[in-house]
């Protein structure tokens, strides 16, 4: 029961289970009896050297049938069979899984991308008073009440803002990446 967006794991593990299940089928064939023919035909000769030499060749040849049947296969079918569905349950315990998996993947992606685009917000309020602090630092410098120091400061914590605003864009992409590997369509 895959869906549309199956992952390549996913897919596998089924059609690991399909080869199981043709596995366990040839198990079931072998218990049916088999009947098989065969023909052989060939010649053989011998021969004498010297004065009374003598070659002579025999046609000979072979015709046969064989049936093949198990009297008892000392439960054999059944053990293989109990390993099979084992081994079924596996598989679908790992898909289960795989999908339980993705689906939490696909939910942590968007709760990312959510809290990123939230921190972009931020990042340009922060942005904002950023340059508004540093206008009336200029102007407290014009008229004296603070040094140049406090204006560089004033300068960095704006450089620092639209650095942490260009890095949530970044961020931002590589969440949306995360989204799609987690969807299945990166590649689409």
């Amino acid at each position: 029961n895959t869906t549309k967006s199956s992952s390549a794991s996913v897919l596998l593990i089924e059609e690991q289970k399909k080869l199981a299940q043709m596995d366990l089928n040839g198990y079931k064939l072998e218990l049916y009896p088999t009947i098989s023919a065969y023909a052989q035909q060939n010649y053989s000769g011998f021969g004498k050297t010297g004065t009374d030499k003598v070659f002579k060749i025999i046609p000979t040849g072979l015709v046969g049938l064989q049936l093949n049947f198990a009297l008892y296969d000392w439960g054999l079918y059944n053990v293989k069979k109990n390993q099979k569905m084992i081994e079924f349950e596996k598989f679908d315990t790992q898909v289960e899984m795989l999908q339980l998996s993705q689906r939490n993947d696909l939910k942590n992606a968007r709760l990312k991308i959510k809290s990123i685009q939230n921190m972009i917000l931020l990042e340009q309020e922060n942005i904002d008073l950023a340059k508004k602090l540093l206008e009336k630092a200029k102007i407290q410098l014009k008229e004296g009440v603070i040094n140049v120091s406090e204006v560089i400061n004033r300068e960095n914590v704006l450089i620092q803002s639209q650095s942490n605003y260009s890095k949530q864009f970044i961020d931002l992409s590589l969440a949306i990446l995360d989204y799609k590997k987690a969807n299945n369509s990166l590649l689409k």
